[in-house]
């Protein structure tokens, strides 16, 4: 980085309130050290007077033109070149304190740094005590080192109250760091006294003046006389810098670069909105990422599960301190005191969680002993202490096969034992579970194919399992599938997926289109046969008609005339118009024992379903999922709140929910099947009974999934058919001959008339949306879709086998020729692209605007067959990108953007002024036919927390392995960086 000659770094000024400015001076000079995460920075704080005679200008080379300098206000901020390729760089900050009173003009923008302004939002007397504020509530939690310079006699009394400020002890609730940086006095050059004589008379003055006395004042402030010492001015502030970071070592508070600028980034935060109060650098560390709401419950599940005491010192307690430590000190989290971040992160749940419990102990008398809760507590926290102090590289393999013994045998369903700060998701062969982000850890995957992970071996019990995974790209959306439980009519969104699959054309089963399903009864089924085995969706109607056929025969008749009548009626009554053990014994045939979490293709191709059932007893909404409920916010108090449903999840092998189970229980209609029991969870019933269409809660599971995505990518939902009169089929003749015309029967006609209506639920769904999100209608409108056949007369009977065929028909004539399939289509090509910023890369500011690079990149792999399908088809429609609304015209055709993997990357450039700007990429086909890409559009901040750019170096440096040969581009774009053309955008 170049000198720089403009502004400060910080400055308050006053109008009419304080405005409190901070240049991006540190960031722009950590960004351009080599290897930041390796570099451990010295600040140091110099203030005194330019405009009179004091050594200033004299303490480092480096700082002789920016003290000289008339136009910097405020504290400004530059790099030591003689230090910058060290691993110790030094920055200078420098005050003139004489241009205090004068800070009333607004600072002067540098087109090299960019700046945010802000009102200080606590009450302050005056610029001078903000000023104070600045230096000891800011910046002194980083600082090693400051410099009072004296301009004479008189002036001493001045230099300690400046001091005083950086002294003062900062009342604090609970676990905290306290920085005292190390404070010298440089005296006049006219001072004639010994260093120890005005060393003793500060030390005076400072005793009159502080409130809280102290008794290390002697250690921390020394004094440079120019005529005393031997040393130069510069010599003597590198000692002290020595001491101030082996002090910061000791006390582990020594920050690498990249940190020292993320949390010196939050601190502004925090002293713009609470400058009295001290800056919790515990709290901060672990702000992008906080540690997990439901770790209590982690903690407790695993607590319960032991029952000798020396399971529990010998593997519980260890085994509970590594996962903690391997949480906090990973490689976006600073190395801080273990001992106080245990107390401010982990303590309150290991308190909440530990309990006084009778453990067996042969040693002991009668076999048993007693371990207090904070017995037990302690134990953890001497543990989690001692692990912070040997890290390892790799410390989830090593903790892993260090207690695998252990692991092996245990098998729990609602933690992963691989971190114990999730829910585990994916089922190995042989029954142990981890959660995404462990598999993804402990996984393998190919640079053809960098989204699916594969694991040959347990890591829990080195038992040789094949399992795969495949991931969303982190800055990719999610496409969600809704189909309306109908019984015979789930024929209709049957076919509608056949047309949508004819249209897309890329011989891909449709459902590798789409991330998450959920479907009620006859819909539940038509998910269960596309995600959890695989088939496509022609197939899909084959298995379904024959599955009608045999399920929807009806019970034989016992006798004759009104015999046969009122047997018929009382069996229907209270065992279902059809015999239960058909449809079991067709399920059992079709799934086997299989369970919701041994859906493999389901994980390999990287979906999640979920299927709604309702509570027998309590009526309550349940659903049954493929992922074990297993959801980011699933933790979080208001999210519980305001569910509309409970999530069933399995504790353990025993309680697995199998398929046959999950789907008996959606499609258990009243008056058509019984309800059904799933061993473990209780007795169930069709779900359409609260949710015939399941859009509201695969939206409610969206959010939970997906925090960080305001919308889906598209939403569809599809019914299973509408009467153009309104009219549906009577079930039989056995309610009229119950309830005849009855206030009752109307009652229940309206409401399975108001409730089984997929198309007013989805109708419900579209207004909330349109009124609570920006764009209203149009911007839902162009991601939510509905499709349903509408028919003639009444629909068909739920049970109605003999009508498959003909409503099939009709439902394949209506979708293929209707344009809004060929449009879902077109989106659904568009779709398997997204964008993405270029690994390892912040957007470069300069000339007041930022260059960012990016890829768009493709979902599909290069290895897939589809992949050459799409290539194909999108030369033949002479597709291109359109960014920014404008068209980006190229010569190459769109197969030709591979890089060296196989894979679709073609590179992006653009200069916007704000991060806060949207990036607005569409696929555009045919030049009329527009379509955005996954997630898209997504602001330039959002995705660099997507991709967590900021501690991409210091991912860089945690990597353990080592990329040898000739130096490849991160992106691994075709065309050189130096010749990618900038889109400008206003």
């Amino acid at each position: 980085m170049k000198s720089c000659k403009h502004g400060s770094w910080l400055s308050l000024h006053w109008k009419r309130e304080i405005l409190f400015h901070c240049a991006s001076t540190l960031s722009d000079i950590v960004a351009s050290l080599d290897k930041p995460a390796s570099k451990s920075p010295s600040l140091i704080v110099m203030l005194g007077n330019a405009g009179k005679g004091t050594l200033l200008a004299d303490a480092l080379p480096t700082t002789r033109e920016r003290v000289n300098s008339r136009s910097t206000q405020g504290v400004s901020l530059q790099l030591d070149s003689a230090t910058a390729f060290s691993d110790r760089p030094m920055l200078i900050a420098h005050e003139d304190i004489s241009k205090r009173n004068t800070s009333v003009t607004e600072p002067m923008p540098a087109p090299c740094h960019r700046q945010t302004v802000r009102a200080l939002q606590w009450q302050v007397d005056s610029l001078a005590e903000a000023f104070d504020s600045l230096h000891c509530r800011l910046v002194r939690p980083f600082t090693d080192v400051v410099c009072f310079f004296s301009t004479g006699s008189r002036d001493v009394h001045h230099q300690v109250d400046r001091m005083i400020p950086w002294l003062e002890q900062t009342p604090s609730q609970g676990p905290h760091i306290t920085v005292h940086p190390r404070l010298l006095f440089v005296a006049a050059p006219s001072e004639e006294q010994s260093e120890a004589s005005v060393q003793g008379q500060l030390i005076d003055l400072l005793h009159t003046r502080l409130k809280q006395p102290r008794s290390d004042l002697s250690a921390r402030l020394s004094v440079y006389v120019k005529h005393a010492s031997t040393q130069t001015l510069t010599d003597r502030i590198k000692r002290e810098v020595d001491i101030a970071r082996n002090e910061r070592v000791r006390d582990y508070i020594l920050l690498n670069a990249v940190h020292f600028d993320l949390l010196f980034r939050q601190a502004c935060d925090h002293f713009v909105s609470s400058g009295r109060n001290p800056f919790d650098m515990i709290a901060a560390s672990r702000s992008h990422r906080p540690v997990t709401a439901r770790l209590q419950t982690y903690l407790s599940v695993l607590l319960g599960s032991v029952d000798s005491l020396d399971d529990m010192t010998e593997f519980a307690v260890p085994f509970i301190a590594g996962c903690l430590v391997m949480d906090n000190y990973a490689y976006d989290v600073p190395i801080l005191d273990p001992l106080k971040v245990f107390s401010a992160h982990y303590k309150p749940a290991c308190l909440d969680a530990a309990v006084n419990k009778t453990l067996e102990s042969p040693r002991h008398q009668d076999n048993v002993v007693l371990l207090l809760r904070s017995q037990l507590v302690s134990l953890i926290e001497q543990r989690f202490v001692q692990r912070s102090k040997t890290l390892c590289t790799n410390p989830r393999a090593e903790m892993l096969a260090e207690f695998q013994p252990w692991l092996a045998a245990r098998k729990p369903h609602r933690i992963c034992l691989a971190c114990m700060q999730a829910d585990p998701e994916h089922k190995l062969s042989c029954g142990h579970m981890m959660c995404e982000r462990c598999f993804t850890s402990v996984g393998s995957c190919s640079q053809m194919d960098p989204y699916l992970y594969t694991l040959d071996c347990c890591p829990f019990c080195s038992q040789s399992c094949q399992a795969t995974v495949r991931t969303k790209p982190a800055t990719a959306g999610l496409r969600v599938l809704s189909i309306d439980g109908g019984g015979i009519r789930a024929a209709i969104p049957i076919q509608f997926l056949c047309a949508l699959e004819k249209a897309v054309g890329l011989d891909m089963p449709i459902q590798e289109h789409f991330d998450f399903a959920y479907g009620t009864s006859s819909g539940a089924m038509v998910v269960l046969a596309l995600y959890g085995l695989g088939m496509r969706a022609e197939e899909t109607f084959t298995l379904f008609s024959q599955l009608s056929t045999r399920i929807f025969r009806g019970r034989s008749q016992l006798g004759l005339g009104l015999a046969a009548t009122a047997h018929a009626l009382i069996t229907s009554c209270r065992n279902g118009r059809f015999p239960a053990s058909d449809i079991d014994d067709a399920l059992m045939e079709i799934f086997d024992e299989a369970t919701m979490l041994d859906l493999e293709y389901m994980s390999s191709i990287g979906a999640r379903v979920g299927l709604p059932v309702v509570d027998v007893d309590t009526l309550d909404t349940c659903l049954v999922t493929s992922y074990n409920g297993a959801a980011p916010r699933y933790g979080d108090d208001a999210c519980t709140k305001m569910s509309t449903y409970r999530v069933l999840r399995s504790e353990d092998v025993a309680d697995e929910i199998r398929v046959k189970d999950a789907a008996r229980c959606t499609s258990a209609a009243p008056w058509y099947f019984t309800p059904h029991k799933m061993p473990g969870h209780g007795t169930f019933m069709d779900g359409g009974l609260s949710d015939n269409n399941p859009c509201m809660l695969a939206l409610q599971e969206l959010q939970k999934m997906a925090p960080r995505l305001s919308r889906a990518d598209h939403f569809v939902s599809v019914g299973t058919g509408i009467s153009t009169t309104r009219e549906v089929a009577k079930a039989d003749v056995y309610p009229s001959l119950l309830f005849g015309n009855s206030s009752l029967q109307q009652t229940v006609k309206h409401y399975w008339s108001e409730n089984f209506d997929g198309d007013n639920r989805f109708a419900l769904m579209r207004q909330i949306l349109a009124a609570s999100m920006p764009g209203g209608v149009a911007n839902v409108d162009s991601w939510l879709h509905r499709f349903n056949l509408p028919v003639e007369g009444e629909l068909p009977d739920l049970a109605d086998a003999s009508a498959m065929g003909n409503l099939a028909e009709a439902a394949r004539s209506y979708f293929t020729t209707d344009s809004a399939v060929r449009d879902l289509a077109d989106a659904a090509l568009a779709l398997s692209f997204y964008c993405e910023l270029r690994p390892g890369r912040m957007p470069i500011y300069e000339r007041g605007s930022y260059t960012c690079y990016g890829l768009i990149r493709c979902r599909i792999p290069g290895i897939s067959p589809a992949f050459s399908t799409l290539m194909q088809k999108l030369d033949y429609l002479d597709a291109n990108f359109q960014i920014q609304m404008q068209v980006c015209h190229s010569t190459q055709a769109m197969s030709t953007w591979i890089d060296r993997h196989g894979n679709f990357g073609q590179p992006i450039c653009l200069r916007v002024s704000s991060l806060n700007e949207e990036l607005d990429v569409r696929l555009r086909l045919h030049g009329d036919r527009v379509h955005p890409i996954s997630a898209s559009p997504l602001t330039f901040k959002t995705l660099i927390d997507l991709q967590m750019l900021e501690w991409s170096a210091l991912k860089d440096v945690h990597a353990t392995a080592s990329i040898t040969g000739k130096k490849r581009r991160l992106d691994d774009s075709p065309l050189p960086a130096g010749k990618r053309h900038c889109l400008e955008t206003t």
